[in-house]
């Protein structure tokens, strides 16, 4: 991905983070949420995320100018992959013990992903560290809920915000590291 791309379409990337803090704040603050209320709430962040991913994906893939970027394919297969899960979570939220295990699964997959994504982006800024470590961070919430003994414990609902929340700030980082080159170079005048 080129930087110029990245600096111009960062505040996407930002609504990502923010859509991830603001659904793990709503499950941390909901007093007394049942898991299936959780899977719902997943469900309509997890679709939210996934749509916002692929028009990101699509802006960025097609700037403006003569040169088409398409090392954006892993966000796009991201936002498919949380379209396809949140579609699940909010169609059947009754079968919540067995949707921790397709979470798992989304969780992993997405890391895998982000670590990707990290990895094509250009190593000027941080940004690559972030969205890396957002990835690993995916994949250890999947081994988190997959060693959890019952999917209805409250512990897999803490997992699940304390994730969404720190991804949340890992992608908004990243996204304030994406600028222009030299945009963060002040020009000081010569002094004669």
């Amino acid at each position: 991905m080129k930087l110029g791309v990245l600096a111009r379409n960062r505040w996407m990337v930002a609504v990502r983070g923010v859509l991830a803090i603001v659904f793990g704040l709503t499950v941390i603050l909901w007093r007394d949420i049942t898991l299936p209320v959780v899977v719902v709430v997943f469900g309509v962040y997890a679709l939210l995320d996934g749509l916002w991913a692929i028009v990101s994906a699509l802006v960025m893939a097609w700037p403006q100018g003569r040169h088409r970027d398409l090392d954006v394919w892993a966000v796009g297969a991201e936002g498919l992959l949380g379209v396809a899960v949140g579609a699940l979570a909010i169609g059947w939220p009754f079968v919540s013990g067995e949707f921790v295990s397709v979470l798992a699964l989304w969780a992993a997959a997405t890391g895998v992903l982000e670590i990707v994504t990290a990895a094509l982006l250009p190593r000027e800024t941080s940004a690559h560290w972030l969205i890396g470590t957002a990835g690993v961070l995916s994949i250890f919430l999947a081994v988190l809920v997959f060693m959890v003994p019952r999917a209805d414990s409250p512990r897999v609902v803490q997992f699940i915000a304390g994730y969404a929340v720190g991804f949340g700030m890992l992608l908004s980082s990243a996204a304030m590291q994406f600028r222009a080159p030299g945009a963060s170079r002040r020009v000081t005048p010569r002094r004669a």
